[in-house]
């Protein structure tokens, strides 16, 4: 997940400097990286904790529902 964080924070600055960004650039950027990962370790997510601000940018809205929007209707329905 920091990853991704890392990557919008960067994406954010980059928008906020006046440089446009294709969301077909974006989407073909990958914070999965492989190496050195315990893919199933043991990761506990905190869901009392507020969620970053990162998550609250206009951009980052902007994707989100693009995404929804695109997604098949089932794949919709099992988020909801």
């Amino acid at each position: 997940l920091q990853n991704t964080v890392d990557m919008m924070r960067i994406i954010q600055e980059l928008y906020a400097e006046g440089e446009q960004i294709a969301v077909e650039d974006a989407t073909y950027m990958s914070p999965y990286g492989t190496t050195g990962v315990k893919r199933f370790g043991n990761y506990f997510l905190d869901m009392k904790r507020p969620p970053e601000a990162w998550l609250k940018e206009a951009l980052f809205k902007q994707a989100a529902k693009r995404a929804k929007a695109e997604a098949p209707k089932a794949q919709r329905e099992a988020h909801d």
